[in-house]
């Protein structure tokens, strides 16, 4: 049901460890409503998949408990190096579900019963002197700078089979 009061609470603590470098622990609960296409039982094509998807009203809100802790070091004038690792763990995870009916196929959403995500993130964000490097003066003081992020994570979601057969 989409009734529902929460308290959602969230805390950061940050140490600085010297004057550029700080490491961040921040702890939150969430929450996730579904859409309502996720809701809904008028039937809708998924061009992507190639199935006729229909929404499930009897979804339920996932809620959810966010971990994080980051490592942050701004080494000079608009640049930084962040290192970042964070754990998640869903009650009542929204999850996509396709059941075979006849000689088709039929897509609709449950809840599962949990999931957790965990992951590392790294990103850097450095300027480019390329005035120094280039003699460049056209740029005059402007500056181009690169930013990149990569992020590796990994997910498990727990389904009883008897949510499965609840179209």
């Amino acid at each position: 049901t989409q009734d529902g009061e929460y308290w959602l609470p969230a805390a950061t603590f940050t140490y600085e460890i010297i004057d550029n470098m700080q490491v961040r622990l921040a702890y939150s609960q969430t929450i996730a409503r579904p859409d309502m296409r996720e809701l809904s039982t008028a039937p809708f094509i998924d061009d992507e998949r190639g199935l006729t998807v229909r929404g499930n009203p009897e979804l339920r809100i996932a809620e959810i408990e966010n971990y994080d802790a980051r490592f942050e070091w701004y080494f000079a004038a608009g640049e930084s190096l962040t290192v970042g690792a964070f754990y998640k763990k869903f009650t009542n995870p929204i999850e996509q579900a396709v059941f075979t009916l006849g000689d088709g196929r039929l897509g609709t959403y449950v809840n599962g019963t949990s999931a957790e995500l965990k992951g590392v993130e790294i990103e850097v964000e450095k300027i480019l002197p390329f005035q120094d490097w280039f003699g460049w003066d056209w740029l005059g003081t402007r500056e181009m700078y690169i930013k990149a992020n990569g992020s590796y994570i990994d997910g498990e979601t727990i389904t009883d089979p008897e949510d499965l057969g609840s179209v």
